[in-house]
């Protein structure tokens, strides 16, 4: 998943270079794939928080950057073409959140743990948010530094409780976050289904073909030889299958 999540970015043509958050144990002693690269790949100990992960990588962004762009590595499966959205969209409004509407009704409830309904929201009003997320240098770097004490589920959190309007780029189905093992197998799916393997399901079909029957030419139906062709579909010998 981090290998994919990570090279999605290497790849892209828009983007410049890649820090990476990690734990510990792996920032010691990264993977292959960590280790070499085309485009500047920096490595840095992650922190508790998601947004001590984030602060610890923005640290070690380049000075020239414009635009930064925040991904979890738990969406491997992020296209080039939602990460040139979420650009496009963080240069125009300074903040731009991938995001899918919803599409089932929503239900807001009294208490987490009684599950009883208290309204029903317009799905209308609701969407979902995805990553990458993207800002413009200044903007995350403004509200790194306000919700240092503060707990958020991600950055655009922060720059909506900071007054920044925050612009929605439309996400992908595809672009799932992986966090249980149903979401793994979904996600596994989804690759094959881009790389074209359909899995191992059989492919069945009907087709027929046509041969002249000629006197005297030995004649096989089905895998059975009913030795020499007298004129007749009468066998002249006995057919062993």
């Amino acid at each position: 998943m981090l290998e994919r999540s990570v090279s999605a970015f290497l790849e892209h043509s828009s983007i410049d270079e890649v820090v990476v958050a990690l734990p510990t144990e792996i920032a010691d002693a990264p993977p292959v794939y960590l280790s070499h690269s085309v485009k500047p790949l920096h490595l840095t100990v992650g922190g508790n928080r998601r947004r001590d992960s984030v602060a610890a990588a923005f640290n070690l962004v380049a000075p020239q950057a414009d635009i930064v762009l925040v991904h979890d590595a738990a969406r491997p499966l992020v296209s080039a073409a939602l990460v040139a959205r979420t650009i496009r969209a963080a240069v125009d409004s300074g903040v731009a959140v991938a995001a899918l509407a919803a599409i089932d009704t929503v239900k807001r409830v009294r208490q987490p743990a009684s599950r009883l309904v208290s309204e029903t929201i317009s799905r209308d009003l609701i969407f979902l948010a995805q990553t990458p997320q993207g800002f413009r240098r200044a903007i995350l770097n403004d509200v790194l530094a306000q919700g240092l004490d503060r707990d958020a589920t991600d950055e655009a959190t922060l720059a909506e409780e900071a007054g920044y309007a925050v612009q929605l780029v439309e996400g992908e189905p595809a672009n799932i976050k992986i966090t249980t093992p149903d979401d793994l197998v979904m996600a596994e799916a989804i690759v094959r289904n881009r790389t074209g393997q359909r899995g191992r399901l059989p492919r069945v079909g009907i087709g027929y073909d046509l041969h002249r029957l000629v006197a005297g030419r030995r004649l096989i139906l089905g895998g059975v030889e009913i030795a020499a062709y007298s004129g007749t579909l009468t066998p002249t010998s006995s057919a062993t299958p």
